[in-house]
C-alpha cells in the first residue's frame, strides 16, 4: 500500500510502500494475533468515542446509542436542532461569555 503525508509545518512530502497484508488471515501472519486485535480496539475506541461526544451534543441516550453500534458500520446521523446544541455550549460558558452571548444575540435581533 502506498502511503503519503505532508508535514504540515513546512508542507513537505514522504511517500513510502507499506505492506499491511492483504487479508485478516495475512495481517494475524505478518504481525500476530495480538497485535492485530490490539489496533482494532485502539481504533474502535477512537470511533465510539465520537459517537459519544456526537449523541451527548444530542440529548439522546447514549448508551442504547452505543449498545446498537457495530465498529465499522456508519449510524445514522439525526439532525440535532440548533437550538438544543446553543443550549448545551451555554451550560459550559463562563458569566462573561453568557453576557457576552446574550448581548450578540440581542444585538442581532
Amino acid at each position: 500500500m502506498k502511503m503519503i503525508v505532508t508535514a504540515k509545518k513546512d508542507q513537505k512530502v514522504a511517500e513510502v510502500e507499506y505492506d499491511f497484508g492483504d487479508n485478516l488471515q495475512n495481517a494475524v501472519e505478518k504481525f500476530g494475533e495480538e497485535t492485530v486485535f490490539s489496533n482494532f480496539v485502539q481504533s474502535a475506541k477512537i470511533s465510539l468515542q465520537a459517537i459519544m461526544r456526537r449523541v451527548i451534543a444530542s440529548g439522546e441516550d447514549v448508551q442504547k446509542t452505543v449498545s446498537e453500534w457495530k465498529p465499522g458500520v456508519q449510524l445514522q446521523r439525526k439532525a440535532v436542532p440548533a437550538k438544543t446544541v446553543i443550549l448545551n455550549e451555554f451550560k459550559n460558558m463562563t458569566e462573561e461569555e453568557r453576557a457576552a452571548f446574550i448581548a450578540e444575540l440581542r444585538a442581532s435581533a
